[in-house]
Protein backbone atom coordinates (compact mmCIF):
# COMPACT_ATOMS: atom_id res chain seq x y z
CA UNK A 1 0.00 0.00 0.00
CA UNK A 2 1.12 3.45 -0.87
CA UNK A 3 -0.06 7.08 0.06
CA UNK A 4 0.78 9.94 -1.82
CA UNK A 5 0.38 13.63 -0.06
CA UNK A 6 -0.83 17.10 -1.81
CA UNK A 7 -0.54 19.95 0.29
CA UNK A 8 -0.58 23.20 -1.88
CA UNK A 9 2.01 25.97 -1.24
CA UNK A 10 -0.80 28.15 -2.14
CA UNK A 11 -3.00 26.76 0.48
CA UNK A 12 -0.69 26.64 3.02
CA UNK A 13 1.94 29.20 3.24
CA UNK A 14 4.63 27.96 5.52
CA UNK A 15 6.66 24.81 5.34
CA UNK A 16 6.24 24.10 8.86
CA UNK A 17 2.43 24.27 8.74
CA UNK A 18 2.53 21.82 5.09
CA UNK A 19 4.38 19.31 6.55
CA UNK A 20 2.82 19.36 10.11
CA UNK A 21 -0.27 18.27 7.90
CA UNK A 22 1.66 15.74 5.84
CA UNK A 23 2.67 14.13 9.38
CA UNK A 24 -0.58 14.43 10.47
CA UNK A 25 -1.64 12.48 7.20
CA UNK A 26 1.05 10.01 7.56
CA UNK A 27 0.31 9.01 11.04
CA UNK A 28 -3.48 8.36 10.28
CA UNK A 29 -2.52 6.30 7.28
CA UNK A 30 -0.15 4.29 9.43
CA UNK A 31 -2.94 3.82 12.23
CA UNK A 32 -6.08 2.84 9.67
CA UNK A 33 -3.49 0.80 6.95
CA UNK A 34 -3.99 -2.26 8.25
CA UNK A 35 -8.18 -1.60 7.84
CA UNK A 36 -8.14 -0.29 4.27
CA UNK A 37 -8.57 -2.06 1.39
CA UNK A 38 -4.94 -2.76 -0.88
CA UNK A 39 -4.22 -0.24 -3.26
CA UNK A 40 -2.48 3.13 -3.38
CA UNK A 41 -4.20 6.25 -1.88
CA UNK A 42 -3.69 9.64 -2.63
CA UNK A 43 -4.88 12.45 -0.36
CA UNK A 44 -4.92 16.20 -1.65
CA UNK A 45 -5.42 18.37 1.20
CA UNK A 46 -8.05 20.94 0.04
CA UNK A 47 -10.40 23.70 2.09
CA UNK A 48 -13.08 26.22 1.04
CA UNK A 49 -12.91 27.96 4.53
CA UNK A 50 -9.81 30.21 4.82
CA UNK A 51 -11.17 32.10 7.74
CA UNK A 52 -9.88 28.51 9.85
CA UNK A 53 -7.47 29.23 12.41
CA UNK A 54 -4.51 26.88 12.57
CA UNK A 55 -5.25 24.73 15.31
CA UNK A 56 -8.66 24.17 14.30
CA UNK A 57 -7.60 23.59 10.85
CA UNK A 58 -5.47 20.78 12.37
CA UNK A 59 -8.54 19.25 14.52
CA UNK A 60 -10.59 19.46 11.45
CA UNK A 61 -7.93 17.60 9.55
CA UNK A 62 -7.98 14.51 11.52
CA UNK A 63 -11.74 14.63 11.71
CA UNK A 64 -11.84 14.70 7.96
CA UNK A 65 -9.16 11.83 8.14
CA UNK A 66 -11.24 9.57 10.11
CA UNK A 67 -14.16 10.09 7.72
CA UNK A 68 -12.02 9.24 4.78
CA UNK A 69 -10.42 6.43 5.51
CA UNK A 70 -13.16 4.53 6.93
CA UNK A 71 -14.75 5.08 3.51
CA UNK A 72 -12.08 2.62 2.26
CA UNK A 73 -12.35 0.34 4.92
CA UNK A 74 -12.40 -3.37 3.61
CA UNK A 75 -15.90 -5.14 4.83
CA UNK A 76 -15.36 -7.10 7.65
CA UNK A 77 -15.81 -10.98 7.97
CA UNK A 78 -18.45 -11.97 10.11
CA UNK A 79 -17.76 -15.27 12.30
CA UNK A 80 -20.06 -18.08 12.11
Amino acid sequence: MRLGIVVAKKLVRTSVRRNEAKRQIRESFRLTASLLRPGDYVVRVVTTDRAIAVKAWGKKLRVELDHLWAKFQAPRKEAI
